[in-house]
């Protein structure tokens, strides 16, 4: 999954420095999503704890924003945005893996020791010790 986000921060990067292809978007958006996909890419490796809060709201971010692009595109030329569909397609995938993948971790936290119990016996070992 990853590798996906390296490649959507290439596509980015295209956009903002090469403007010619006429990718769609402001070259300002462009530059963030540079970040905003590379960081993606970097955290899916580490996996943090609290990333999957972070990329959930991504994911609402971009369903939003692809969904309705994909609409506009449709409802305008009779046109597939393929990359609006692979998106929409793909994140609430990687979100459902990173959640079931925090889950299991979390599950696996090894829990606090416990102060141990006394003893019946941990009285009689004190007074011994006072005679």
């Amino acid at each position: 999954m990853s590798v996906l986000f390296i490649l959507a921060a290439m596509y980015h990067a295209i956009g903002f420095l090469a403007p010619a292809f006429g990718l769609p978007g402001a070259r300002l958006r462009h530059v963030l999503f540079v970040v905003i996909d590379a960081l993606c890419a970097w955290y899916i490796l580490r996996r943090p704890l609290w990333f999957v809060a972070g990329f959930t709201l991504l994911t609402f971010q971009q369903l939003y924003s692809h969904s309705a692009r994909a609409w506009v595109w449709w409802h305008a030329g009779k046109r597939l945005d393929w990359i609006s569909f692979i998106v929409i397609a793909l994140i609430p995938v990687a979100l459902a893996l990173l959640f079931k993948d925090t889950c299991d971790r979390r599950s696996k936290r090894p829990e606090p020791n416990p102060a141990p119990e006394p003893t019946p016996t941990a009285h009689l070992v004190r007074s011994a010790n006072k005679s």
